[in-house]
């Protein structure tokens, strides 16, 4: 990203957004994903999913890479935009 003069990184491909917090599901059948969107900048990755994916245990052990409710992400995405920030 800083190579790009990005600030945040969205990721919204099925595939990648859980793949790049590690996390695993099961919303596809015989594919081990949720369906999520990620928002990632320099300092922190929210990873937008649906209510219950991810367990409590799971969200306390990595705090920089904090949950989100999946209908939150158009609210972020508005929010990167009125800050004008570089994607």
């Amino acid at each position: 990203m800083k190579a790009r003069g990005a600030e945040a990184h969205v990721v919204s491909t099925l595939t990648r957004s859980p793949g790049c917090t590690n996390i695993r599901g099961r919303d596809v059948e015989y594919n081990p994903v949720v369906i999520a969107y990620a928002v990632i900048t320099m300092k922190d990755a929210f990873l937008y999913v649906g209510n219950g994916k991810v367990s409590a245990t799971v969200a306390r052990k990595s705090p920089r890479r904090s949950p989100r409710n999946y209908d939150d992400v158009a609210e972020a995405l508005r929010d990167l935009g009125a800050r004008k920030t570089r994607t």
